[in-house]
C-alpha cells in the first residue's frame, strides 16, 4: 500500500506527549543515519546511560519550512525532527514532571480558548522545550518526587523568563533559537499572556481545580 493509505489508517497522536483526541500525521523522510554535528549536540545534553539507549532510534526530515520563508520557497525547505527522541526520553523521565507538562499543556490550550479571544502566539512546543531542558536541571530521570503545582508554575514561569530574554534554545541542538521567529509584538503579547495567567502559584492552582 501506498505512504499516503499508512497515513490514513493512522488513529493514534504519535506525538511526544499526546493529549485526548489529536491526530497528527505527517510525512517524513528518514535518515539512515545521524548527521555528526547532531550526534555530538545531543550527546553532550543526556547522561551516557540515557545517550546509549537512544542513539540508534532514527531521525527523520519533515517538510517544513522557516516562518520567514517566502512563498515560492515553502514548499520545499525540509527540517529534522526529532519526535522519535522525545518519546523515548520523555519515557525515562520521572511521571510527576510529565504529568505537570501536560496539564501545562492543556491548561495552555484551554485558557488561549477560553480567556485569550485574540489569537495568542504562546505555542505548546514552546513549554515542551522547557520541560526538556528542566528534565535535565532536576535530573528527574532518577525518578525524584515534586509538587505537581509547583512544576507546572516552574514550567510557565521558566517559558516566561525566556520571552523575557527573547530566547530559547531548541534542546537538540542550544545553537538555534527557537524564539527568533516572533515579532515584537508577539513576544509582548506572549509575556502579558503568561504573567496574566500564570504567574503564581494562586493562579495555577484555581486554573487546574477550574479547566482541568
Amino acid at each position: 500500500s501506498s505512504v499516503f493509505t499508512e497515513l490514513e489508517k493512522r488513529e493514534e497522536s504519535q506525538a511526544a506527549l499526546p493529549t485526548k483526541d489529536v491526530n497528527d500525521h505527517v510525512l517524513a523522510l528518514r535518515l539512515n543515519r545521524w548527521p555528526k554535528y547532531v550526534n555530538e549536540c545531543i550527546k553532550d545534553q543526556l547522561s551516557d546511560e540515557i545517550f546509549q539507549s537512544i542513539k540508534e532510534k532514527p531521525l527523520y526530515l519533515v517538510c517544513k519550512s522557516h516562518p520567514s520563508s517566502s512563498d515560492e520557497n515553502k514548499d520545499y525547505e525540509w527540517r529534522l525532527s526529532f519526535s522519535v527522541l522525545e518519546i523515548e526520553i520523555a519515557k525515562l523521565i520521572n511521571d510527576n514532571l510529565r504529568r505537570s507538562y501536560l496539564m501545562c499543556k492543556h491548561l495552555l490550550a484551554k485558557t488561549k480558548l477560553l480567556r485569550f479571544p485574540r489569537k495568542c502566539h504562546v505555542k505548546s512546543y514552546e513549554l515542551k522545550t522547557v520541560f526538556m531542558w528542566l528534565s535535565r536541571e532536576l535530573d528527574t530521570f532518577e525518578g525524584q518526587e515534586y509538587d505537581q503545582v509547583e512544576l507546572t508554575l516552574s514550567i510557565f514561569q521558566r517559558l516566561l523568563e525566556h520571552y523575557e530574554e527573547k530566547n530559547l534554545s531548541n534542546f537538540f541542538l542550544p545553537q538555534q533559537n527557537i524564539l527568533d521567529t516572533n515579532k515584537e509584538e508577539k513576544m509582548i503579547e506572549g509575556r502579558k499572556f503568561l504573567k496574566n495567567y500564570f504567574s503564581d502559584e494562586y493562579h495555577i492552582a484555581q486554573l487546574i481545580e477550574i479547566l482541568g
